[in-house]
């Protein structure tokens, strides 16, 4: 990496060995029946192949992303993809559907007859946030084989382990006749279960309570973001250090735009100084301001960071997507990206 950010920085670079490392220990959870990959989370085609590999599924939440998923994997059976219809028309349902694609649709009290009879008995489940009363409709009693279901806010006040399992507990009396269990992110990707859990075996802890307290249920786990987010990182070029008005900053060599601004500020991001190993530098940014029109940014630090003109730096967790990305097939908010490959540690096949 510091070799490619002193010639091509500034650029985002993906890691394989990090997302090698995640879906072992995820697919290692005795509790986990299987993983799905949101498609909005980072729709690189190599990462998104990289969980094809690992036969991850897939959560789209568009039929536009589906589409686009099938272009990058002709190979995938449309049975691994999960169409999130959050209010989605009920004709792009019956179309996804047609493709041999599963669905998860809120529960709705004006589905029509017509409508019920299109989707009854294919791969339809109910998607719903996690945090208020369950009341399930008649339509999704009958129609249901499944249920995706993410937390909101409310869920995610709860401070105690008990409130959270007797919300599940809820949610198998109200469908006694649902198996499976989808545990995902909402919509916009902001918040999971876990909070910000990077030991992977806490995660596994959790989802043994749920287990335990729904023991019907098959549990199936969408990647949690901040765990896609640790895959990722910005490389980026210093230009100078130093301190202002009692704070300490960094300017570096990074044209900024509302999108790229707005996805540094939406979550936390560390600074680490690749040209300096050896000394303590895994630093919060507090924040980051373009200079005018002239290319570079200032970042503004929680503590110093030893850092001299033309050392590299990467800001960390940017593996996955915000809210504000703007994405394209070549760019990630007007910056190109790069896929690491993991390293070779057997050239012999077993």
């Amino acid at each position: 990496m510091l070799a490619l950010g002193k010639t091509r920085a500034p650029l985002y670079i993906y890691n394989e060995e990090t997302l090698n490392e995640i879906y072992f220990d995820l697919s290692a959870l005795d509790v986990v029946a299987g993983l799905f990959y949101p498609f909005h989370a980072n729709s690189h085609p190599k990462v998104l192949r990289k969980a094809f590999e690992q036969n991850t599924s897939f959560r789209c939440n568009s039929l536009l992303e589906i589409d686009r998923l099938r272009e990058i994997l002709p190979a995938l059976d449309p049975g691994r993809i999960l169409f999130l219809a959050d209010r989605a028309p009920m004709k792009d349902c019956e179309q996804a559907l047609k493709q041999g694609v599963h669905v998860a649709t809120r529960p709705r009290k004006d589905t029509t007859q017509n409508s019920l009879n299109a989707i009854e008995g294919k791969g339809v489940s109910i998607y719903m946030e996690k945090g208020g009363t369950i009341v399930p409709t008649a339509s999704s009693n009958r129609a249901a084989r499944g249920i995706y279901i993410c937390p909101d806010a409310r869920f995610s006040s709860l401070c105690s382990q008990a409130e959270k399992i007797s919300l599940f507990r809820e949610l198998s009396r109200n469908f006694p006749n649902v198996s499976i269990l989808t545990l995902g992110n909402d919509v916009s990707g902001k918040s999971d279960f876990y909070g910000d859990k990077w030991n992977i075996s806490e995660i596994g802890h959790d989802l043994e309570a749920i287990q335990d307290a729904c023991p019907r249920f098959e549990l199936r786990l969408e990647l949690p973001i901040h765990l896609v987010s640790y895959s990722g990182a910005l490389v980026v070029k210093a230009l100078e250090s130093g301190t202002a008005e009692g704070g300490h900053y960094v300017r570096i060599h990074l044209p900024l735009n509302h999108s790229l601004i707005a996805e540094i500020h939406e979550s936390t991001h560390h600074l680490v100084n690749l040209s300096r190993p050896g000394f303590q530098n895994d630093i919060m940014i507090q924040k980051v301001q373009p200079q005018d029109h002239s290319g570079s940014a200032t970042m503004y630090l929680k503590h110093p960071c030893p850092v001299s003109k033309g050392d590299i730096l990467l800001i960390t967790q940017l593996g996955a997507y915000s809210s504000q990305t703007r994405s394209t097939e070549i760019t990630r908010n007007r910056l190109p990206e790069l896929y690491l490959k993991a390293r070779s540690l057997c050239p012999v096949k077993l």
